[in-house]
């Protein structure tokens, strides 16, 4: 009888066990990357992200509205960084108040404090941005029954706003935004003015420190909605205004070589279109207009058209009812802008999300509201770092809160980092397996 050394047998035992635990690794992991692709592929109910046929977001979804109380009749809401301290903040400009409220986000108690500024005579928009170019978030409203803007100033030193400045800007202003009109690499402020059909430009005067006298520019009839950015897209700001009137909107182009606007084009859109929008609307690249339309319950979007370097027709999408608002960005936080628009008489506000495959917007869904808002916004709201929706509710003296939930998202992703933690372990155990086995040498070597 031949006799096998102790050795050369536990030798041997020991190979077996090795090739054993690799077996076992490799099983392991081959079934793990096929679990793994089961569940990417949402082949698995029990772990699927939720899906709606016209949400494309894959991270979450909105929750049911929040409401906060503010001043009499809110008519615009936005979204910022009004006291300068890093987090953003909600103001409402409000018609029969008379006033602004400012909802400052508390990082202690992750919620908003109340206060509110004297505004002026009946104000419809308000706008929050660095009006006197001193590195600092201010407040403008237009006050439409004092033919003025009252504007905030932001102190720095005393961490407050400097005393109510009050600027004549003409008859009735409606909208009011900021930003650099002149590209000159100063923000202004302008004014659309309702029954004059004009828009007001109060330019910044850097040497003085303070603004000029108002410069005019004719426009269409009766504007209300006014909007500040690159329209044709020549890397140059334009004015834009919404003119219920004559349902069109007034381009101003800015001519670079002459300082000063071409006079104003007009295209026409839907039925009393309040409120004009600039912004990448189709994620193409290149800024488009996008206007309300209260008559017709739609929305107008006029796309830039970079071969013929002018915009397309204009293209409908219709919304529920009486739409006095349009805010354009990304409302289901994908990374794609959509746009969406307060329905008046509907306690809601329709969103049209763009769907990167068709290649156009979906159908529009709609999210409840209170009652009769007429402006919305959409920014991070609670700070953190995901958009939201916020609507002011003119008819009930609040504002809904729509804040955009992560945590209805499945274990997707914790599952996903469980599985990493599992491969990455038994990737470990097969590579020593593996290690011992070349390593050590039999007897017979």
């Amino acid at each position: 009888m031949t006799i096998v050394p102790r050795f050369l047998f536990t030798m041997k035992s020991k190979k077996k066990v090795i090739l054993f635990r690799a077996l076992i690794g490799f099983i392991t992991i081959s079934g793990i990357l096929n679990l793994t692709d089961v569940f990417i592929k949402h082949e698995s109910s029990e772990f699927r992200i939720l899906e709606k046929p016209q949400m494309h977001q894959g991270i979450g979804t909105w929750k049911s509205y929040i409401t906060k109380n503010v001043s009499i009749t809110p008519t615009c809401v936005f979204i910022g960084d009004v006291n300068n301290d890093g987090n953003n903040d909600i103001i409402t400009i409000n018609h029969e108040g008379n006033d602004i409220s400012v909802l400052i986000w508390n990082n202690n108690t992750d919620d908003w404090d109340y206060l509110e500024l004297l505004s002026g005579k009946f104000p419809y928009y308000g706008f929050i941005g660095d009006a006197n170019n001193d590195g600092f978030n201010d407040i403008v409203s237009a006050n439409w029954g004092d033919d003025n803007v009252a504007i905030y100033t932001w102190n720095y030193n005393f961490d407050t706003w400097d005393e109510r400045i009050l600027i004549p800007v003409g008859n009735y202003p409606y909208g009011v935004y900021i930003a650099d009109v002149n590209n000159d690499g100063y923000n202004d402020i302008v004014t659309a003015n309702d029954f004059i059909y004009e828009v007001a430009i109060l330019l910044w005067n850097s040497t003085i420190g303070y603004w000029d006298n108002p410069i005019y520019r004719s426009i269409g009839v009766y504007p209300l909605g006014v909007s500040v950015g690159d329209v044709n897209n020549d890397g140059f700001n334009d004015i834009v205004t919404a003119n219920r009137g004559s349902n069109d909107v007034s381009i101003l182009i800015w001519d670079d070589s002459m300082g000063d606007w071409i006079q104003s084009i007009e295209i026409g859109v839907g039925t009393i279109p309040m409120w004009v929008f600039i912004e990448d609307a189709n994620n193409d690249g290149y800024n488009d207009i996008v206007t309300s339309n209260y008559g017709s319950y739609d929305v107008s979007i006029i796309l830039w058209n970079n071969t013929l370097n002018d915009w397309n027709p204009e293209v409908r999408k219709s919304v529920i009812d009486l739409p006095k608002c349009v805010f354009v960005g990304d409302a289901n936080n994908d990374g794609y802008n959509d746009i969406i628009a307060p329905n008046y008489n509907d306690q809601s506000v329709s969103v049209l999300l763009w769907n990167n495959v068709s290649g156009d917007w979906d159908s529009h869904i709609t999210l409840e509201v209170g009652g009769s808002p007429q402006f919305v916004f959409v920014g991070d709201a609670n700070n953190d770092g995901y958009n939201d929706i916020v609507a002011d509710n003119s008819y009930d003296n609040t504002i809904s809160i729509i804040l955009w939930n992560i945590t209805d998202l499945p274990k997707i992703g914790i599952l996903g980092y469980n599985i990493f933690i599992l491969i990455s372990v038994f990737g470990v155990l097969l590579a020593i397996s593996i290690k011992k086995l070349f390593s050590k040498k039999t007897c017979l070597e």
